[in-house]
C-alpha cells in the first residue's frame, strides 16, 4: 500500500502523530531540562596515604629480602637480586655482593660486578682489582668497567697493565676507566696524580 493509502486508512492517528512531531520541533531548546549527573563520592574508596615511616619500613624489608636472595640455590634468583641491589644502590649490600664475585655462575658474577660498580663503594675496589687478573677475559672486562665507575686511584696501575691485554674489549674498558679516574682527580685538583697517567686519553 502507498503512503497516501495509509493516510486515508488512519487519518486521525497520522494527524495526531504529525502534530506531536511538529510540536516537539518547535519547542525551544531551553525548555528541555538539562541532564544532571549524580556526584560521585570518592572519599569512601580512597586509599589511605602511607607515612614516611611506612615507606621506609617497606624499603628495609625489600632490601633485606634481596640480600637474603643472594644466597639462594637458584642462580637466576641470585643474579636478579644482584641487579636489583645495583639499582637500589644501598651500601649495606656491598659485602654480600663481594662474596658473589666468586660465584660459580658467570651471569651471577657479572651481575655482582655490575652492582658494585653502580653502588660505587670503595670497599669493592680491592676485590675488583683482583678480578683484573682473572683467566676469563669477560671477567676482566666487567671488572675494569666497574672500577671506572668507582674511580678510585688504587685501580690506576692494575688498569694500566690491562692496556696490553690480548682482548680488545678489555683494553677499551681499561682505557675508559683510567680516563674517568683521571678526570675525577683533575676536577678535584689532584693534578700531580693526574699527570702520572701516561695513557692516550681522549
Amino acid at each position: 500500500q502507498s503512503a497516501q493509502a495509509e493516510k486515508k486508512a488512519y487519518p486521525e492517528q497520522l494527524q495526531t502523530l504529525e502534530e506531536k512531531e511538529v510540536a516537539l520541533q518547535d519547542k525551544p531548546q531551553q525548555d528541555i531540562p538539562p541532564v544532571v549527573l549524580p556526584k560521585v563520592d570518592n572519599t569512601q574508596g580512597a586509599l589511605p596515604q602511607r607515612s614516611e615511616n611506612d615507606i621506609q619500613q617497606e624499603q628495609e624489608m625489600v632490601l633485606a629480602k634481596l640480600i637474603q636472595q643472594l644466597k639462594d640455590k637458584d642462580w637466576n634468583v641470585r643474579r636478579d637480586a644482584s641487579f636489583a641491589l645495583g639499582e637500589i644502590k644501598d651500601t649495606r649490600a656491598v659485602e654480600p655482593l663481594i662474596v658473589l664475585l666468586k660465584d660459580e655462575d658467570w651471569s651471577v658474577q657479572k651481575a655482582a660486578i655490575s652492582a658494585l660498580g653502580e653502588i660505587k663503594d670503595t670497599r669493592a675496589v680491592e676485590p675488583l682489582i683482583a678480578l683484573l687478573k682473572d683467566g676469563d677475559w669477560n671477567v676482566r672486562r666487567e671488572a675494569a668497567f666497574a672500577l671506572g665507575e668507582i674511580k678510585d686511584i688504587r685501580a690506576v696501575e692494575p688498569l694500566t697493565v690491562l692496556l696490553k691485554d690480548g682482548y680488545r674489549d678489555v683494553r677499551m674498558n681499561a682505557e675508559e676507566a683510567l680516563g674517568k679516574i683521571k678526570v675525577k682527580n683533575e676536577n678535584n685538583g689532584n693534578e700531580k696524580i693526574a699527570a702520572k697517567f701516561n695513557t692516550p686519553f681522549k
